[in-house]
């Protein structure tokens, strides 16, 4: 069974990233902000396909 808690957390970064990007896309600090939580979004995601692949295996 895989571990959920990834893939919310991974949501909550990907929400947080289209609001910023939404209400601040001229703004270079909060486009920063949205980078990085995209890239957050990627790991999250990441991290719970390997551990599932891990359990499974």
């Amino acid at each position: 069974m895989c571990d959920m808690r990834y893939f919310k957390s991974a949501r909550h970064k990907f929400d947080a990233a289209i609001v910023l990007l939404k209400d601040y896309e001229y703004d270079e600090l909060f486009l920063n902000d949205a980078a990085y939580y995209l890239q957050q979004c990627i790991e999250m995601t990441l991290k719970a396909y390997l551990v599932h692949r891990i359990i499974n295996n």
